[in-house]
């Protein structure tokens, strides 16, 4: 069983470290791209990105800010999306649709603002203001309304 605090022993912390750099190194080069006025974590060939998509991928960026220099552009490229594809059945805007289609339009019918999507992101934010990996990230304007949405 799981006993909270126990990590791997089969490698060294370098050696793990340098794992998780290089699965996000593989995950920001072949699944995350450009699209829909800021950056996209890709999804299927019908989906540009589904929200929990986004929403991982801002709280990824953040914590991997220490490795990727350009952790902020890709931070802000997501929330740039995700601000522009409010879910509109609900009265908070900061909410974002369940998905967006290929051509970037909304895909989610505007009905489903995803919880762990908008927490991630929240979480995200909330990160991005203190020290992450040894830099500092000032990611202004934060997803203020986005926490008082939730």
């Amino acid at each position: 069983p799981y006993v909270a605090g126990i990590t791997p022993t089969s490698a060294t912390q370098a050696a793990q470290d340098a794992l998780i750099r290089k699965q996000y190194d593989y995950w920001r080069t072949n699944i995350v791209r450009a699209g829909c006025g800021g950056y996209v974590v890709g999804f299927n060939s019908s989906y540009a990105m589904v929200s929990e998509g986004a929403g991982y991928g801002m709280l990824l960026s953040v914590l991997m800010a220490g490795h990727d220099s350009q952790a902020k552009t890709l931070f802000d490229g997501l929330f740039r999306v995700v601000r522009s594809h409010p879910a509109s059945s609900t009265p908070y805007p900061a909410l974002m649709d369940w998905r967006i289609n290929a051509d970037c339009s909304p895909g989610g019918g505007g009905w489903n603002a995803i919880v762990s999507m908008q927490t991630s992101a929240a979480a995200g934010g909330l990160l991005s203001v203190g020290a992450v990996g040894g830099s500092v990230l000032t990611l202004l304007p934060l997803p203020y309304p986005l926490l008082d949405d939730i």
